[in-house]
């Protein structure tokens, strides 16, 4: 067997085990309950209504694991890449990572410096 059958027999398994849609299925709630939240402000207030993201993110999270432990992997099974994969997987968590900290660091940056004219823009256009 070649080198290139079996870089894609790794390939067609990490997909196979990977591309569920149950990730897809975590960030569409996510997304919805972001919808929802500001149609909550007026009954539960600001505060709270942004409390329900982090339960409701929690709550599809362990449904996401519970499926994918129970149903998942006893149909697909665990696959373990190969050396070249996951040097690969690690510099994608590593430059995600890196790229999420400094949107963050930019996104308090530029709250902090805003004018008060960018400030009452940003009430109008997001009135949370």
């Amino acid at each position: 067997m070649s080198s290139n059958d079996l870089g894609a027999l790794e390939r067609s398994s990490f997909r196979a085990a990977t591309d569920t849609g149950l990730w897809d299925v975590f960030l569409a709630s996510i997304f919805a309950t972001l919808a929802v939240v500001p149609f909550l402000s007026g009954r539960l207030g600001d505060f709270w209504s942004s409390a329900l993201i982090l339960p409701v993110s929690a709550v599809v999270y362990l449904i996401v694991r519970a499926v994918q432990s129970r149903v998942i992997v006893p149909r697909v099974g665990v696959i373990e890449v190969g050396p070249e994969r996951r040097a690969r997987l690690r510099r994608l968590t590593l430059i995600m990572t890196v790229a999420n900290v400094l949107a963050l660091v930019l996104a308090i940056s530029a709250a902090t410096q805003a004018t008060e004219g960018q400030q009452i823009l940003a009430r109008f256009l997001f009135p949370m």
